[in-house]
């Protein structure tokens, strides 16, 4: 019975890790209950104990969602910063069907009316291979919106 009482204590003493995320989650437990003080010092306990749980349970969540979010917004500003091409600018700026009967990405067709008609069909063919956001498809009759369908790609 001794033994197993010594070897039980040494096991208690060596778990430092085990006894930082019984404070982590007495800590957020705390917090949750609104004892913030309380909350604060379980926490501080964790990281003194074991510092990666106090870095994995607090600081990597929380730096990962920002780093995340600041790369996506750099990323998005230096593709709104980048020179447009007269290349591109040819492509994009352009309304008509191309010579081989592709179009895009915008198309203006002048469609004459009788008079009566309830329904306008549109076929066509998307390539999504590069797109990274959902396709758009408007349509504006006399130069205002009738409809537009978000079309979601699936991977």
């Amino acid at each position: 019975m001794y033994w197993r009482l010594t070897l039980s204590l040494a096991l208690h003493r060596f778990d430092r890790t085990g006894r930082a995320q019984a404070h982590y989650r007495c800590g957020e437990e705390l917090a949750r209950h609104g004892h913030a003080l309380r909350a604060l010092g379980h926490k501080a306990v964790a990281g003194a104990l074991a510092s990666d749980v106090a870095f994995y349970a607090g600081v990597y969540p929380s730096a990962k969602r920002v780093l995340r979010e600041t790369a996506r917004i750099l990323l998005d500003r230096i593709a709104a910063a980048r020179h447009v091409y007269p290349q591109t600018a040819v492509y994009m700026d352009r309304v008509d069907r191309w010579e081989d009967g592709w179009a895009g990405p915008r198309l203006v067709l002048p469609v004459q009316a009788s008079g009566g008609e309830g329904t306008l069909a549109l076929s066509g063919t998307v390539h999504t291979k590069h797109l990274t956001k959902p396709f758009v498809l408007s349509v504006q009759l006399d130069g205002n919106p009738a409809r537009q369908a978000v079309i979601y790609i699936r991977a």
